[in-house]
């Protein structure tokens, strides 16, 4: 247990989008997408969710589906949830409008 202890106190843990952040200075492109691809939080949720898809999808009513049939249904299935919650979103957002836009300052030189 001490050794442990003390281990963590020697090098002290970076969370991995800041490495990247810091690290890959010289390539901006890469590291644009890896502080984004190593920001996301892992989880099975998705997965979950998509099973549940797939089990509600190929039931015993359906049990004669082809796995690519199945596949497709559950593909069309989730992007008809998600344009739904693209509709109610952009229901919701206020159009934007241009005087919002701040003004840029003025050069005090002039």
């Amino acid at each position: 247990m001490m050794m442990l202890l003390s281990r963590k106190r020697r090098s002290p843990c970076m969370a991995s989008y800041k490495w990247a952040n810091i690290y890959m200075a010289p390539w901006p492109h890469l590291r644009w997408a890896a502080m984004r691809l190593l920001a996301l939080s892992c989880s099975a949720s998705g997965c979950e969710r998509s099973w549940s898809v797939e089990d509600w999808i190929h039931s015993k009513k359906r049990n004669r589906l082809g796995h690519r049939t199945v596949e497709r249904l559950v593909r069309a299935h989730t992007n008809l949830v998600l344009q739904q919650v693209m509709t109610d979103w952009e229901s919701c957002v206020l159009p934007w409008d241009l005087e919002m836009i701040p003004d840029e300052p003025e050069d005090e030189e002039q």
